[in-house]
């Protein structure tokens, strides 16, 4: 048991996780087009059951060089900056002004965003047990091939306008995923089955 002090307090974790917070992420505001100049896009967060969380609108200034971010009755203005990439284009990153660091991500911790060391914040795959991130790692997997996991179906078939070579890769990972959860899954009862009574 963690004494006041630490993220567990009486067996249950004290600190946020960055799954229930809303994010700030560069790169996805960059597919949107929310970093275009002038750009000013409204953005809002669901929970798992599709509950709207809340809505926030972001406008890029024509310079390129800010975002102001309005959630409810609080407005913020965020440097942003720029690094090449080795293969052409950039990377956008967003200054934190609670630390004054170069960030991808900012959190919005009640619509204050800030970095996850600011607000300590813990990733929310910490906090799993083996067979769940194992699950989240077979569902980022079927993802990418546009789908969702599903026993029944097998493999799916190559996305529309997916190289093969990349198709055969992810085919590949996901057999060695099913086979490696497969195996996570014997350890984890094996570990945690119950002794047989007296």
């Amino acid at each position: 048991m963690g004494n006041m002090f630490s993220t567990r307090w009486i067996g249950v974790a004290t600190r946020l996780d960055t799954e229930r917070v809303p994010a700030l992420d560069m790169a996805h505001l960059r597919r949107i087009g929310a970093l275009a100049p002038g750009a000013v896009v409204d953005l809002s967060w669901t929970d798992a059951r599709g509950a709207r969380l809340g809505t926030i609108r972001t406008r890029m200034h024509a310079t390129g060089d800010a975002l102001t971010v309005t959630a409810g009755d609080m407005t913020e203005r965020f440097t942003l900056a720029s690094d090449p990439c080795n293969f052409g284009g950039s990377r956008l990153y967003v200054t934190c002004p609670g630390c004054d660091h170069r960030r991808r991500v900012l959190w919005g911790v009640a619509m204050v965003f800030r970095c996850r060391q600011c607000h300590d914040l813990a990733y929310t795959s910490t906090r799993e047990e083996p067979p769940d991130r194992a699950r989240r790692r077979l569902a980022k997997l079927y993802a990418r091939l546009g789908t969702a996991p599903d026993p029944q179906s097998g493999i799916p078939p190559k996305p529309p306008g997916m190289y093969w070579s990349t198709y055969r890769g992810i085919v590949a990972q996901l057999r060695d995923e099913h086979a490696r959860q497969v195996e996570i899954m014997r350890d984890y009862l094996d570990r945690h089955a119950l002794a047989p009574p007296g």
